[in-house]
């Protein structure tokens, strides 16, 4: 497979960690920025093309953002086909079981942003 070489910059803690991650998986950083940004395409390429789509989503959120993805599920119910819910360290982990329009599994995905919590969504094949 041909190869094309770019440059980038990144914020000096992540170039370290890289580094450190490089070292510690005796591979070079290319490899792990090429992993990187295959598994991102992977997981967001998707949203390029209408379609349905199933998934699974992750959230960590802090406490108290309970309410509003409570509110969130409600009106994503259309799509939403199961959830778990715990607590751990002061957080809210949510795994949310997804079926249905990309677009609209986009806008829960940024509204769950909105919200204050890191969320992860892993399209299932």
């Amino acid at each position: 497979m041909a190869r094309r070489r770019f440059g980038i910059s990144l914020p000096q803690d992540l170039a370290e960690g890289l580094d450190i991650l490089s070292a510690r998986l005796g591979v070079d950083r290319s490899s792990i920025v090429e992993r990187a940004v295959r598994s991102f395409l992977e997981d967001y390429s998707h949203l390029m093309v209408p379609h349905t789509c199933s998934g699974i989503m992750v959230l960590a959120c802090q406490d108290g953002a309970e309410s509003r993805i409570a509110e969130l599920m409600e009106e994503y119910r259309d799509i939403t086909r199961a959830r778990f819910h715990t607590h751990a360290e002061a957080k809210c982990i949510e795994a949310i079981i997804l079926h249905g329009d990309a677009d609209r599994i986009s806008l829960l995905h940024k509204e769950v942003e909105k919200a204050g919590c890191r969320a992860r969504y892993i399209p299932l094949p």
